[in-house]
């Protein structure tokens, strides 16, 4: 009776075993996608910061089993109008003197390559395209809690933005002290959840 009840106990364990190794989970956004682009004044470099939080397309590639996977292919479309500043003044001097003398003001990016150093972090390209050029930008991403996150920089001079900057440098350059940088830290903020069935 003894020998029959352990057999059962091992059938049972490896049938549960068995249901856990099919178990398949994946990864999907959950709660606000941001985007933050950090601008530089002054001879000292000091930093200034702008958000992106509307969109008008934004897509990520669904059932991924692996942040690599989730982030390949993910691409988004920004209106440069929908920037948040949490300054009045520099809204108006950003929209009305550097994106409307680009030659469209949507920007668009898209991740077309990732390089996992592990699970967690890694290197990815992205597809940036800005006043009518498309250039490639690396950045590195990390994952962190609940969200991926991502750092990188561009230069605005490689998009073509030299007139745009040139007209926003000198309408700012008391608040700048006559120095605009045309480098632009660009990063983003993934949050996600694991489903698993």
């Amino acid at each position: 009776m003894k020998r029959v009840i352990l057999t059962m106990l091992l059938l049972l364990s490896f049938s549960n075993a068995a249901s856990i190794e099919k178990q398949s989970c994946t990864l999907e956004q959950k709660g606000e996608f941001r985007v933050v682009a950090e601008g530089y004044k002054t001879a000292f470099r000091a930093g200034v910061s702008i958000f992106f939080r509307k969109f008008e397309h934004i897509e990520f590639p669904k059932n991924s089993k692996s942040i690599a996977e989730f982030l390949t292919g993910s691409s988004v479309v920004i209106d440069s109008k929908t920037l948040d500043t949490k300054n009045p003044l520099m809204y108006d001097n950003l929209v009305n003197f550097f994106f409307k003398n680009l030659v469209k003001n949507k920007i668009s990016a898209k991740i077309v390559e990732v390089k996992a150093d592990n699970n967690f972090k890694g290197v990815l390209t992205l597809e940036i395209d800005m006043n009518g050029v498309t250039k490639s930008v690396k950045m590195r991403y990390y994952s962190k809690g609940l969200s991926i996150y991502a750092n990188g920089e561009i230069d605005l001079l490689d998009f073509k933005a030299d007139k745009a900057l040139e007209i926003f440098s000198k309408k700012c350059s008391n608040e700048h002290l006559g120095k605009t940088w045309s480098d632009v830290g660009i990063s983003f903020e993934i949050p996600t959840q694991r489903v698993c069935k």
